[in-house]
């Protein structure tokens, strides 16, 4: 049932939500350039010797400087194009350190991580891109891309619950041309990941135990050096960072900006800062919002007049804890308002009701929680 609602969403909800659309942003250097060209693009510091680095693009440093070992940087919009990037230890210049920059042509909404690994000390410092696969993701979804980031010529096996899931991935640059990275879509369950050496399952790199994989949103699984050998590592990037990437979700991404960026909420958002409930939403969370679209607001004030704490109190009633995506709403049986009040949920034709009210638009993303816009509920 779950996986033919997830088809019945992707047609109707098309395949727009990575595609670019033609805004104009900032690009951090004060210059602005049509979104229908960009692509984007982010950092990793996997290096091996536990140093901080900078990262270079087109000759100049990134706004990603001191990123310490293990870490992954934020998105960032790029113009696309032919580019060179590279990497040196922080604080260091890229020419007086003798870094060679490398070539990456990026095409128009594409992403791409740019990895660094080896160690500066052995005269081995590597950095190469791996693409990720934005592809739209349809509810009860998530992409993981996997990535062998060696230093060397093992090839690395990833097994999903004990059952193998990709094999052979070599490392980065390997003489045979053989890939070194791939995204495949899976179903947003929890599962259980380990990675070896192709041909020794019993020669254990690491294992991911019950990874809990939130729809909608990206995953990159790789296979670094790490201080005491081969481990696996793992990001999740939230949908709402790369919708702020884009230019679709105002920073900070709060619940608040998520429904300032659609059309039928804006009803919502007036009666959200009017009760003083918009900071609520500004908070760290998560929350759970079904918000009323503008009919629906228009249908509670003609009943509860200006009576700001009745307002207030039918809000808060549509506010749940937790971050919720569809799914789980839709397995659901009943959950509970800020209000104490019970919300019955009932399945109906591709959708869910919640308290009758039908939600039209699922997973409005933001990166305290998420927003389902639902209608209006039924009087009587």
């Amino acid at each position: 049932m779950r996986k033919m609602l997830a088809i019945l969403f992707a047609l109707m909800l098309g395949f727009a939500a990575l595609a670019p659309v033609a805004l104009a942003q900032d690009d951090g250097n004060g210059d602005t350039s049509d979104t229908e060209n960009q692509a984007y693009i982010r950092y990793a510091n996997w290096r091996t010797d536990g140093i901080g680095a900078d990262f270079y693009f087109d000759g100049e440093q990134s706004d990603t400087a001191n990123l310490e070992a293990g870490a992954v940087g934020q998105w960032t919009a790029v113009d696309a194009g032919a580019h060179t990037f590279g990497a040196v230890d922080t604080g260091a210049d890229f020419d007086e350190a003798g870094a060679e920059p490398n070539e990456l042509e990026l095409t128009p909404g594409q992403w791409m991580t740019v990895i660094t690994i080896g160690s500066a000390e052995a005269s081995n410092l590597r950095t190469f891109a791996v693409p990720i696969d934005a592809q739209e993701l349809v509810p009860g979804t998530s992409m993981i891309t996997f990535v062998n980031a060696l230093d060397g010529e093992t090839r690395v096996n990833f097994d999903r619950d004990g059952v193998p899931f990709v094999t052979e991935l070599a490392p980065p640059g390997n003489a045979d041309g053989l890939i070194s990275d791939t995204s495949i879509p899976v179903d947003s369950e929890t599962y259980t990941f380990t990675a070896y050496p192709t041909g020794e399952p019993d020669n254990l790199i690491g294992e991911l135990a019950d990874v809990d994989m939130v729809a909608t949103n990206y995953y990159l699984l790789a296979v670094v050096e790490g201080a005491e050998g081969p481990e696996l590592v793992m990001d999740e990037t939230r949908f709402a960072e790369m919708l702020m990437a884009r230019g679709d979700l105002e920073a900070p991404g709060t619940l608040l900006e998520a429904a300032r960026g659609q059309e039928l909420l804006a009803p919502f958002v007036q009666l959200l800062e009017e009760t003083g409930l918009s900071e609520e939403l500004t908070g760290e969370g998560p929350y759970t919002v079904f918000a009323p679209a503008d009919f629906a607001v228009d249908e509670a004030r003609s009943r509860l007049g200006d009576d700001q704490e009745a307002l207030a109190n039918w809000m808060r009633g549509h506010i749940v804890e937790g971050d919720l995506k569809f799914q789980n709403v839709y397995e659901s049986e009943s959950l509970t308002a800020l209000t104490g009040d019970t919300l019955t949920i009932e399945q109906i034709d591709n959708t869910a009701s919640v308290n009758g009210a039908e939600i039209l638009t699922p997973n409005v993303a933001a990166m305290n929680g998420t927003l389902h816009i639902v209608g209006a509920e039924p009087v009587g």
